[in-house]
């Protein structure tokens, strides 16, 4: 069952719901602009419990307050056949700990997680949304999940994340006027945006569970196009240059 931007109270949501003897797939989209923003964690988890017995495949978009981190995550422990669970990044890693978070997901056959940065009607992604807070929690997740969690089934989280970021737009930045530009927006602006989310991959590695992403550049695209601008800056800038280089030679390196 899909629906899609439900205009109506989630009362009436709850009826529709139960129309269906067992459903086995759920998809909540929400648009805030809209109805969405009745349908908080406490709405959602009820009309959710109405198919526990049977759901496989869940997906619900950000809930309301989500984006601020006042929405926790719905609790799907007790969801007995809950096989992959689409739900928005924000709802998760940005409103729940770690420790929360590995008990919620701990449905017993969880094989799939799918994280989305993005929000239906509200924003693109802001490379800030992965930093370093969400490698930390990645990691501090991936190891609650195996100590307290064992025989969880939970091996693979794909994480939706794609900043939309263009290194050529470095060109701009790099050929303003020297009062106009900061040194920290190019340190920002030169790296990877993808450089804390492919460290998590690699930390929640070692803790056995598999993180996917698909970045819009690769780090050796990104990396060739920066050092192509380099050329390109204005004197005020020459003193970064050493630590630029540092910079791709540590990326090559890792």
């Amino acid at each position: 069952m899909l629906l899609r931007d439900p205009s109506c109270l989630p009362n009436v949501t709850e009826h529709i719901v139960r129309w269906p003897s067992a459903l086995t797939d759920l998809s909540i989209l929400l648009t805030h602009s809209t109805g969405g923003g009745y349908y908080t964690t406490e709405a959602i988890q009820r009309i959710l419990d109405i198919h526990r017995s049977s759901l496989k495949r869940v997906t619900i978009g950000m809930l309301s307050g989500g984006s601020i981190g006042h929405t926790r995550s719905p609790d799907f422990s007790s969801f007995l056949h809950l096989e992959e669970l689409g739900m928005s990044a924000y709802d998760l890693t940005h409103s729940e700990t770690a420790t929360d978070a590995a008990r919620k997901l701990s449905a017993p056959n969880l094989r799939c997680v799918t994280l989305r940065f993005s929000a239906e009607d509200q924003h693109s992604e802001n490379r800030s949304a992965f930093g370093k807070e969400q490698l930390t929690w990645i990691q501090e997740f991936a190891k609650m999940r195996k100590e307290k969690y064992p025989v969880s089934k939970l091996e693979k989280m794909v994480v939706l994340f794609d900043p939309k970021e263009n290194p050529y737009h470095l060109r701009s930045l790099l050929r303003g006027h020297p009062e106009q530009v900061s040194v920290s927006d190019i340190v920002e602006s030169l790296t990877w945006p993808w450089e804390y989310l492919e460290k998590a991959k690699q930390c929640a590695a070692e803790l056995e569970l598999r993180i996917e992403f698909k970045a819009g550049w690769t780090r050796e695209e990104w990396d060739r196009v920066v050092r192509d601008e380099k050329v390109e800056m204005p004197d005020v800038l020459e003193d970064l240059q050493p630590g630029l280089d540092r910079l791709f030679l540590r990326g090559k390196a890792e």
